[in-house]
Order: structure tokens, then sequence, then C-alpha cells
């Protein structure tokens, strides 16, 4: 796509079917079992042995998708929760809890800080169910995003090709010999969209106004 004055604009590209997922667990055979399934689905799998680890991999590659573990060493499941909504604000990313764990505080305080729960020993079905419902939420959220980004380009480059008609006009018209008020009136105003159009007044040698 080019502007009006020819310079291309790169528009960002549309998402694939493929997110990126964060995986979040101390337990080796859990990272495997979740990348292979996962990888199998065509998404980008990230992995962390415990919470610092998974706040850090979230700082570090934005992940669209955590599935987070909620007992691990060094930093639990929760803990790591809080910080990365700390850390993501008003653009949080959606976290599914992995735990065995049913005890009624640490469901609701999971709740607040995330999405909803897989139990564990997992099962596939079930967490494919769920992941298929959240990355249709994830790809929305990603596309909407685009369009803003697609929007924000759009208006950056209406934006300068205004300010780039606004100063070829202004050069014309101070080149231009103030044209007889009482045959011509003009006046300038703004415009939101510059087509390119321009009345150029001018007296010839013998004095006729063109």
């Amino acid at each position: 796509m080019r502007g009006i004055f020819g310079a291309p604009t790169m528009m960002p590209s549309l998402p694939d079917n493929g997110i990126k997922i964060l995986v979040a667990d101390d337990s080796l055979m859990n990272q495997r079992m979740l990348a292979i399934f996962l990888r199998k689905e065509g998404h980008t799998v990230l992995v962390a042995g415990d919470g610092a680890e998974a706040v850090e991999a979230h700082r570090r590659e934005h992940p669209d998708l955590v599935l987070m573990d909620i007992v691990m060493p060094v930093m639990d499941g929760l803990e790591a929760a809080r910080r990365i909504k700390a850390e993501t604000g008003d653009n949080r990313t959606p976290i599914l809890f992995l735990t065995g764990m049913h005890d009624r505080r640490t469901m609701l305080e999971g709740l607040e800080l995330g999405e909803d729960f897989i139990t564990k020993p997992i099962d596939v079905v079930i967490l494919g169910a769920k992941l298929r419902a959240f990355i249709r939420l994830v790809q929305v959220q990603r596309m909407l995003r685009l369009q803003q980004q697609r929007i924000e380009l759009l208006n950056g480059e209406m934006q300068h090709e205004n300010e780039v008609a606004a100063f070829v006009l202004g050069r014309v018209l101070a080149q231009t010999e103030p044209p007889d008020g009482r045959s011509l009136q003009y006046r300038v105003v703004p415009s939101a969209l510059f087509s390119g159009d321009l009345i150029l007044a001018r007296r010839t040698p013998s004095g006729r106004l063109n």
C-alpha cells in the first residue's frame, strides 16, 4: 500500500492460527507432555521450571497465554501470576492454573489472578477444550490490537500528508502575486483530507488575471 505522495506504508500482518504459550511447571514430565500436545496443535511453546523463571520468560517473550502450575519452588504460581499481572496492567495475559489443590482460598485467589483452573492429573481432552476457548479469545484480542495499529499508522500517514500539503500550499501562496481583491476573493481553510487540488491566481504581463 502507498500513501498519497507515493511513500510505501508497512501494514501489520494478520496473525496465523497459532499463539505463543508459556508453560510454567516444575515437573519435566508435565512440561514435555504439554509441549508436545501444544506444538501438535500448531502453537509456539515456552517452558519455565518455577515461578521466577515464568515471570522472567513472560517479561522477555510476551506470550499470549500462560499455563501456570501453582506449587513450584523458588516462587509459587500465585505469586508469579501476581507479578505478571502487576507488570502488564490492563494488557494482562490470560493465565490458566494447573493444580491438584482444591481448597477454597487457593481457588478464590487463583480466580482473581487468572481465568480458570485445570486440575491435575491433566486430562488432555479437557485441556484442549478449555484452550480452544481461550485461544479464540487471545486471537480476537490480537486481531483488535493489529487493527488498532493499522488505524494509528493510517492516521499518522494522513497527518504527515496534510502537513506536506499545507507546506506546499503555503509556499505557493507566498510566491504568488496577490490578486486584485475586487476581481477575486479567496479564503484558505483546513481540510480533514487533502485531495491534491489547487487553485492558483496570477496576472499576466499584460495585466490580465488568470
